[in-house]
């Protein structure tokens, strides 16, 4: 199964200029250094992750949730073209 929904940690972690352990220290209370590295390991593509680690994550980033996110669609989604809605004659 092909993961779409991905959080950003790779891209965030160079704008702030920041390490696995920097994230960690960020934010020592919410995220451990072992959620940190995985974090970094996984390149933000994890199945589940608890609120509060997303709600960590917004802090040691000052950002919003949805700064946090991205969506990769897969090959095939990405090549087909959304479907619009048919226009209705009045």
């Amino acid at each position: 199964m092909t993961r779409t929904l991905r959080l950003r940690i790779p891209e965030l972690l160079t704008e702030a200029g920041l390490t696995a352990w920097g994230l960690h220290k960020a934010a020592p209370d919410s995220i451990t250094a072992t959620m940190a590295y995985r974090l970094v390991r996984e390149q933000g593509r994890l199945e589940t992750f608890p609120r509060k680690t997303l709600e960590a994550l917004a802090v040691a980033f000052q950002c919003g949730p949805c700064d946090l996110l991205t969506f990769d669609p897969p090959p095939a989604m990405a090549k087909t073209k959304p479907k619009t809605a048919a226009r209705r004659r009045p």
